[in-house]
C-alpha cells in the first residue's frame, strides 16, 4: 500500500478523519499541537509522500528537539 500524508489544522483533526481514505487512528501532532500529519490511501492535493513526510516529523517544530 502507498502512504500519503496530509498535514492539517488541529481544529479540522476529526472531520479529516471521517474521510473513508484516511486510515489515521493515531495522529501525530506536532510540538504545540497546532497541526497533525494524517495518512490517507490515496494522494491527498498539498499533501506529502512518505519520504517528505517523515522528513517533516524530523524537524524542530515536530520533535521539540534542537539539533546539535
Amino acid at each position: 500500500m502507498s502512504r500519503f500524508y496530509l498535514v492539517v489544522s488541529a481544529s479540522d483533526v476529526a472531520d479529516r478523519m471521517a474521510d473513508p481514505d484516511c486510515y489515521t487512528t493515531d495522529p501525530r501532532y506536532n510540538v504545540a499541537r497546532s497541526q497533525a500529519v494524517l495518512s490517507y490511501t490515496e494522494e491527498q492535493a498539498g499533501g506529502l509522500d512518505h519520504p517528505d513526510a517523515v522528513a517533516l516529523m524530523a524537524t524542530t517544530p515536530w520533535t521539540g528537539s534542537v539539533p546539535s
